[in-house]
C-alpha cells in the first residue's frame, strides 16, 4: 500500500510540476483582461481598472474598463475587505484591499485591488485544485461598486471593511509592491496557490515582519476569514475599541445602500 501511495504521489509531483503557467485560456469573463500598468516615484496609471455592472443572480450587464492615472502623494488611507463565502464565522473568505486617494475636488476616491484564482469558463474553484497548479492568478484593480458590490450587494456574501491603522508612507509602499507585481504579471504569468500564493499571503507577504512560518501555522491567517483579528493583535485596527465592537461595526448594511448610487463608497462606510 505505502508503495502504490509513493508512486502515485511522484505521478501527481511530475504532472504538477511538470506545467507551465500561461495567459492563453478562455477565460471567465469578469477575468479576462489583465490590467496595463505604468509607473514613476511620483504617479501611475492603470489601463484596465474594472468597472462592471451586474444584473439578477451576478449576470452581467455592461463590461467597463478605465484608464486613470493616481498620485502617490494623493494617498490617504488603506481598507481591508472581507467577503465571507459562508457564514461569518466559518473562516472561508475573500480578502481584497481599497486604496482611498482624494481627488482634485478634495474628495475621495476610491481603487480596489482582489488578487484571484484566474479561471477559464470551464473551472469551478476548488482549494484542493489551487493547490496543485490549476489556476493561473489574476490582480483585478476595480472600482468599490464592481469589486466589492458584486459581493456584498449582488452575490449577497457577508462583507466587511476595515480602515487600517497605518503609515502613509507604508501605504504607498505596500501600494508600489502590488502594482510591481501585477505589472510583471503580463509578461510572466504565474500560478496560484490556496497556500502559497493566494488572496491572503498576495497581500499580507509585503506587510512588516511578514513571517511564512507564521502565515501557514496561524489558523487566523489559513482561514482568511478570521484574518481582521491578526490586525486587531497587530495593531492596525483601532486601538481605543475593542475587538467584537469593531468586528460588528465594520459588515457593510446593504439596506443602507445599493449598487446603483452614485455614491456607493460613502453610503457602505455608513
Amino acid at each position: 500500500m505505502a508503495l502504490i501511495f509513493g508512486v502515485l504521489l511522484l505521478i501527481t509531483s511530475i504532472y504538477v510540476f511538470s506545467k507551465s503557467p500561461s495567459h492563453d485560456k478562455d477565460w471567465q469573463i469578469p477575468q479576462q483582461r489583465l490590467p496595463e500598468i505604468r509607473y514613476d516615484d511620483s504617479s501611475f496609471t492603470i489601463n484596465g481598472i474594472r468597472d462592471f455592472r451586474y444584473g439578477g443572480r451576478g449576470s452581467i450587464t455592461e463590461q467597463n474598463y478605465l484608464e486613470k492615472q493616481y498620485n502617490f502623494a494623493d494617498v490617504q488611507h488603506i481598507w481591508y475587505g472581507l467577503s465571507h463565502f459562508g457564514p461569518s464565522g466559518a473562516g472561508l473568505a475573500h480578502v481584497f484591499l481599497s486604496f482611498e486617494f482624494v481627488d482634485d475636488a478634495g474628495n475621495p476616491d476610491f481603487l480596489v485591488l482582489s488578487i484571484e484564482a484566474r479561471r477559464s469558463k470551464k473551472q469551478a474553484y476548488s482549494p484542493l485544485l489551487g493547490v496543485l497548479r490549476h489556476y493561473e492568478i489574476i490582480y483585478i484593480w476595480g472600482t468599490e461598486r464592481d469589486v466589492i458590490g458584486v459581493r456584498s450587494h449582488v452575490r449577497e456574501e457577508k462583507t466587511q471593511l476595515y480602515k487600517l491603522n497605518t503609515s502613509r508612507e507604508n501605504t504607498i509602499r505596500l501600494l508600489q509592491s502590488y502594482l510591481e507585481d501585477s505589472a510583471e504579471l503580463i509578461d510572466e504569468p504565474a500560478f496560484y496557490n490556496t497556500l502559497l500564493n493566494n488572496c491572503m499571503l498576495g497581500l499580507i507577504r509585503h506587510g512588516e515582519n511578514f513571517s511564512l512560518f507564521e502565515a501557514l501555522t496561524t489558523r487566523n491567517i489559513i482561514l482568511p476569514g478570521f484574518s481582521d483579528y491578526v490586525l486587531f493583535e497587530k495593531g492596525f485596527l483601532d486601538s481605543k475599541a475593542d475587538f467584537s465592537t469593531q468586528r460588528q461595526a465594520s459588515f457593510i448594511n446593504i439596506g443602507k445602500s445599493a449598487i446603483t448610487d452614485s455614491n456607493f463608497s460613502e453610503r457602505i462606510r455608513q
